[in-house]
């Protein structure tokens, strides 16, 4: 067990549902072997009518970075080398954590052309082309050096993972 919780932790961070009905976090750690540490989920987090007016378009950045990515890496207990995000105005976390943030982009391109309308960098490792907070011109090298460990990892395996977990929760609390 010493070893283990020695061992570097990346969080991988998902959030379901939509800005009108609910959005629901998730956050899964894992080793460098993928084998978890940690899970943590949120209940729904949904903005009231003010919040919508006083945000505008900048509401969707607000609940998912900040209110849901910035409370789940909170909970976590294992020092992060870095999170792996599945949503790209869960970025937005990124100013409010120690840690580089990034977005892992889909394998289609439709959905990759659907989500360059956001502003994000990219750098490109083991085959995945992953996307940095803008504001953090460092991080592309320092996502480089975290993900060293993780050459051979399908980084778009643990999102799924986190899908049926929360799922599960949401059963539990019914």
């Amino acid at each position: 067990m010493g070893r283990e919780t020695a061992a570097a932790a990346y969080g991988f961070l998902s959030i379901s549902g939509t800005l009108e009905q609910g959005l629901l976090g998730g956050l899964l750690v894992l080793n460098e072997l993928g084998r978890p540490l940690e899970f943590h989920c949120t209940a729904s987090v949904k903005a009231n009518r003010a919040q919508q007016i006083l945000y505008g378009p900048t509401l969707a950045p607000f609940l998912y970075g900040e209110q849901i990515g910035t409370t789940l890496a909170a909970k976590a207990k294992h020092p992060m080398r870095m999170y792996f995000v599945a949503q790209p105005e869960t970025l937005a976390m990124r100013p409010t954590i120690d840690v580089p943030v990034a977005l892992v982009l889909p394998r289609d391109a439709a959905r990759r052309e659907e989500l360059s309308r956001h502003r994000f960098e990219t750098v490109s490792l083991a085959g995945f082309t992953l996307g940095t907070h803008f504001a953090d011109p460092d991080d592309s090298r320092r996502i480089t050096e975290a993900c060293e460990a993780l050459l051979d990892f399908d980084l778009l395996e643990p999102f799924e993972r986190i899908e049926e977990a929360v799922a599960e929760a949401q059963k539990t609390a019914a």
